[in-house]
């Protein structure tokens, strides 16, 4: 599927270290071609899933055609 990234997702994809920037890229690859890969969210965020990339979290959406990426960030403050 074709991914496509929310301006904070790519923001917060320039402020992370390199190497932590292509374990997360080795996931989003894995997440194009699987999109149920990660874990569908409860609550307010049902809409949503949360793939782990340790320490970091990608939360995002799977669409018709595409996964929008919302969300790359440190497990702790991700989901706030």
């Amino acid at each position: 599927m074709k991914l496509e990234y929310k301006p904070q997702a790519v923001k917060q994809l320039k402020k992370l270290p390199k190497t932590e920037v292509k374990k997360i890229i080795r996931k989003l690859e894995l997440l194009a071609r699987d999109p149920t890969v990660g874990k569908q969210l409860k609550g307010e965020l049902e809409d949503l899933r949360s793939l782990r990339a340790w320490p970091y979290r990608i939360i995002y959406e799977v669409k018709d055609t595409s996964v929008v990426i919302y969300s790359v960030a440190h497990r702790q403050g991700v989901y706030r």
